[in-house]
């Protein structure tokens, strides 16, 4: 067992999430256990982009890349609900990426979410 350089202190800062469904990282970390779990990967994405509408979002977008439904050429799927204002600087667009591993090779998942316009403070 090595021993830990006390030369640098770490600091770690635990925040809690208050909604899961608008958090762009947990949503495609759940697309990707859903496609690795063999449910549909359209079922995945409307289902997740209509609870997340639900769960106060101005705007979503999915797109899952790569040999969908075991396809012999990779492909992108899309879905979209309302608008995702990418060039309006104000607007609060949380945005993460997920890989998963699959039989016929890796699916990538971006997730867009709209939560609103930031407040001015």
């Amino acid at each position: 067992m090595r021993e830990l350089n006390n030369k640098h202190s770490i600091e770690i800062s635990v925040q809690e999430v208050k909604n899961p469904l608008l958090d762009a990282m947990l949503v495609a970390k759940n697309i990707a256990e859903q496609i690795e779990d063999r449910i549909g990967f359209k079922i995945a994405m409307k289902k997740t982009a209509v609870d997340t509408m639900r769960a106060g979002a101005k705007g979503i977008k999915i797109c899952c890349s790569g040999r969908l439904s075991g396809a012999e050429i990779a492909w992108s799927a899309w879905t979209s609900v309302r608008s995702i204002p990418l060039h309006t600087l104000r607007s609060d667009v949380d945005y993460a990426l997920a890989k998963t591993q699959t039989t016929y090779g890796v699916i990538g998942i971006k997730v867009w979410i709209c939560i609103g316009e930031y407040q001015h403070s």
